[in-house]
């Protein structure tokens, strides 16, 4: 996640001139830019086809009578694309494909346009053709919704058939009126797209490193919020964690009145160890002994927790006095089993505490763990490394 919000506040930063898209962004970009061009045409064809219209019937009033018919037979097709790609637009699946039959689209209406020019015969009518390649021109570029490149693409080539399509059919360019409408209006109009593609390009990251900041800080929140519950040293639970669940885990079991069973874990002489070979190998016995217990939180709804220094405790919800013995032993077992010595030729050893309770409304949880704890002492009073359970 960082990488790629770094590679776009890059792209960002760099585009001074041209925004570029990173590569694990692109298709997401295109996919977006081809569904809102197509959605933007599809809005704005009644607008294009009003212009269309309104300008088609100024050149035909102004047009010598006899050059209208061979004019509208040409350049009434230009209404028929518009009409083409509205229709096409508004089907979704072919939405990916708008870039494809809009860019071919366009150019044909542009070279219909300059055709439509080369063949008029009077000046009047030449010069009433060549402000509907004006029109052309300034619909493909800026509403159409093709991409900068893809726009200049179309009207380029667009005007090169054209151009070629009025020698073949022996027509006469008028250089100089296409340098003005043509080439003119193109390089304005190529201002205009490549300033509206910049900037949905800008958007489109600036909306991506939004997105992203937002999945971070909801990242680091969690993060946070686990690391709150948790032993840094351990990954156990911690205290507060304890506490909260063990309310809960309570209140649920009262309703549905099944027992309760808290295991109370004390490292023997572990100040003894600490003081003898220092923290970092006290550090490492409390992970070693905390991975036991961990382990020993088997079932769903088991939670181990470390309340401090070298104590531990296990809630065992829908847990008995003897199922939670069995527990204790396993654990005790373990942890003399992993063998780590001690200085006076030992090993490393615990004490446990059980205590088990169906909660009631005259009992909080506080009195189990109390029970536990007392449990947990008469263990290590009685020369340690053995479970007691608690006995009114």
């Amino acid at each position: 996640m960082a990488s790629q919000l770094a590679a776009i506040n890059t792209n960002l930063e760099d585009g001074r001139f041209w925004v570029r898209i990173p590569d694990h962004l692109k298709a997401a970009y295109r996919w977006r830019q081809r569904n809102e061009a197509a959605q933007g045409f599809r809005a704005r064809s009644l607008f294009i086809a009003g212009i269309y219209v309104f300008l088609s019937a100024g050149i035909y009033q102004l047009m010598p009578e006899a050059e209208r018919l061979e004019w509208l037979s040409l350049y009434g097709w230009v209404g028929a694309i518009i009409l083409m790609l509205a229709l096409l637009t508004t089907v979704s699946r072919w939405h990916h494909w708008f870039p494809v039959y809009a860019g071919i689209g366009s150019a044909v209406a542009i070279a219909i346009s300059i055709v439509a020019s080369g063949l008029a015969e009077s000046a009047l009518a030449n010069q009433l053709t060549h402000a509907a390649i004006m029109y052309a021109v300034f619909i493909i570029y800026p509403l159409v919704g093709l991409s900068f490149l893809t726009a200049t693409l179309a009207a380029w080539s667009g005007g090169l058939v054209g151009i070629l399509g009025t020698l073949v059919a022996d027509g006469t360019p008028n250089w100089e009126v296409l340098l003005r409408s043509y080439v003119g209006s193109s390089l304005i109009a190529m201002m205009i797209a490549y300033t509206l593609d910049m900037s949905h390009r800008r958007n489109f990251l600036q909306a991506a490193a939004l997105s992203l900041n937002v999945e971070r800080t909801a990242e680091y929140a969690s993060q946070m919020t686990e690391l709150s519950f948790r032993d840094p040293l351990t990954g156990l639970s911690n205290r507060r964690h304890f506490e909260q669940s063990i309310n809960l885990i309570w209140q649920r079991n009262q309703r549905d009145q099944r027992p309760v069973a808290l295991i109370m874990i004390d490292i023997d002489h572990f100040k003894i160890f600490n003081d003898t070979y220092g923290h970092g190998e006290g550090d490492q016995c409390l992970k070693q002994v905390a991975a036991v217990i961990d382990n020993a939180a088997g079932r769903p709804g088991d939670l181990a927790a470390r309340l401090g220094g070298e104590e531990f405790l296990l809630v065992l919800p829908d847990a008995d006095t003897e199922g939670a013995v069995k527990v204790a032993e396993s654990i005790r077992q373990s942890v003399w089993s992993i063998g780590i010595p001690m200085p006076d030729d030992e090993v490393v050893t615990v004490s446990l505490g059980v205590a088990a309770a169906t909660p009631s409304h005259r009992m909080e949880p506080t009195t189990l763990i109390n029970q536990a704890d007392e449990a947990l002492y008469q263990a290590k009073r009685n020369n340690r490394n053995q479970t007691q359970v608690f006995s009114v």
